[in-house]
């Protein structure tokens, strides 16, 4: 036998075992609820009736986007909740790189997305004056 044609045939083998587990590494997602269960319409219309959540959002949104009904119906949107798996599979799939939006995740579950959240609020809380 030839080992040449051997040993390219066991390279072969393991180039393909790498891409097999890369490909059911990038297929996994991480465990736990995705952000359209935890942030379902009856959770944030509560909060949404705050005043001081109202004027925290305002900012980010356009100028017709900006009154209680109507962030009310956007949370209530099946186009919201459906945005919200969107981000959710790529979040917990690693499709989503949190860098970009200056996030330092553990892992990619949203209990690790909401508290690279939390701990970016926290930073600039202590960067204020």
């Amino acid at each position: 036998s030839d080992p040449g044609a051997s040993l390219a045939a066991a390279l072969m083998a393991a180039v393909a075992r790498r891409q097999q587990q890369q490909q059911m590494r990038e297929m996994a997602v991480a465990p736990g609820p995705g952000l359209q269960e935890v942030l379902k319409p009856e959770v944030l219309t509560p909060l949404l009736q705050d005043p001081e959540v109202l004027e925290r959002l305002s900012s980010y949104l356009p100028e017709e986007q900006r009154s209680r009904q109507a962030l009310l119906e956007l949370a209530r949107s099946p186009q919201f909740q459906q945005q919200l798996a969107t981000f959710s599979g790529a979040l917990q799939t690693g499709q989503l790189d949190l860098a970009q939006f200056g996030l330092q995740a553990q892992g990619f579950t949203v209990a690790d997305f909401l508290r690279a959240i939390q701990e970016l609020v926290e930073r600039e809380q202590q960067q204020q004056p």
